[in-house]
């Protein structure tokens, strides 16, 4: 029997996603631990999604499903936060995978220690659920497993640019306190800019090395190709993070959000659409700098600016090397 509160709020947007979906819900219901709301928010496809979504919400009294028209993923997991009711909130992508047993892993975890954000760690899949790649940040991660740290070290230790709403979970007081919700429009680095916003009002966080969720990538994925508008969003993020990154008083957070914004620089450097632009990002970068690689194009002289994308790939190897 479930409590009258659920622990866990997981919020499941869905645009298109009939391929993955049905597999990505039977994991989610067959988890062992039961304390959870599932949302289901179909964002106005033209596929199966919504029957799918149907079929799951009859069998199951925790899922909620709610269809709307296509406004995007931000307008869609908006709509869950304005519902969920759990203690904490879980996002998941309609393609991905929830490994078994992760909510009792989370659950244990907690019982232990009360934390405002807890992170857990994520495989790269392919289309049949086969393990790619490693991540590398992994590796960097242990060293700080099961301890609490304050936001500033949260970004530094234990995010380390790798912004993935489905690698944690976010108390939901805090989201509600500050009304936090994400950028509506925006379809990503929306995820950045609300964990940014987040990190700005928790105070303790904490890493769990274990690997609790299966990330898909494919090549008819969202992110898997970069286009104009997602460009623009990343703009529209790095200038909210600049803003967010002014009027911080904090030192060590002041560090924490400008490397943020250095990471967001980095991924469109290379399709800024005039010079100005790209100068203009290569000079905020270099004053100060906080990654590796922008202390070194600093060193080298940012009036590269043609130079400045294949020198940064070419010490972002580097580190590779040394993990």
């Amino acid at each position: 029997m479930m409590n009258k509160q659920p622990f866990f709020s997981i919020i499941l947007p869905a645009y298109n996603a009939s391929t993955f979906l049905s597999n990505t819900l039977r994991n989610i219901l067959s988890q062992q631990y039961s304390n959870f709301e599932l949302l289901l928010i179909n964002d106005g496809s033209t596929d199966s999604t919504a029957d799918i979504c149907t079929h799951y919400a009859n069998m199951d009294k925790r899922i909620s499903f709610i269809s709307k028209h296509n406004e995007g993923v931000s307008v869609a997991r908006n709509k869950g936060l304005d519902i969920a009711k759990g203690k904490y909130i879980l996002f998941i992508d309609a393609d991905d995978l929830l490994y078994p047993n992760a909510l009792s892993t989370i659950s244990d975890a907690l019982k232990n220690i009360k934390t405002d954000y807890l992170r857990y760690e994520y495989q790269t899949i392919d289309e049949k659920g086969n393990p790619l790649y490693p991540n590398y940040e992994a590796k960097l991660r242990r060293k700080i497993s099961n301890q609490i740290l304050d936001a500033a070290d949260c970004i530094t230790h234990i995010v380390r640019n790798e912004y993935f709403l489905w690698s944690g979970i976010f108390r939901k007081e805090i989201i509600d306190q500050y009304h936090l919700r994400f950028m509506e429009g925006c379809t990503y680095n929306e995820d950045t800019l609300f964990m940014l916003q987040f990190f700005m009002h928790s105070k303790t966080h904490i890493y769990l090395p274990t690997t609790l969720y299966g990330y898909r990538k494919f090549e008819g994925a969202v992110t898997a190709k970069f286009t104009e508008k997602n460009y623009q969003d990343v703009k529209k993020v790095a200038k909210v993070a600049c803003d967010i990154y002014t009027s911080c008083e904090d030192i060590r957070m002041q560090k924490a959000i400008k490397s943020v914004i250095e990471a967001l620089y980095s991924r469109i450097i290379g399709t800024a659409y005039t010079r100005h632009e790209a100068d203009s990002m290569i000079q905020f970068c270099c004053q100060h700098p906080i990654q590796y690689e922008w202390k070194m194009i600093k060193l080298l002289g940012y009036s590269i600016g043609s130079k400045c994308l294949p020198l940064m790939h070419f010490f972002q190897k580097i580190i590779r090397k040394f993990y």
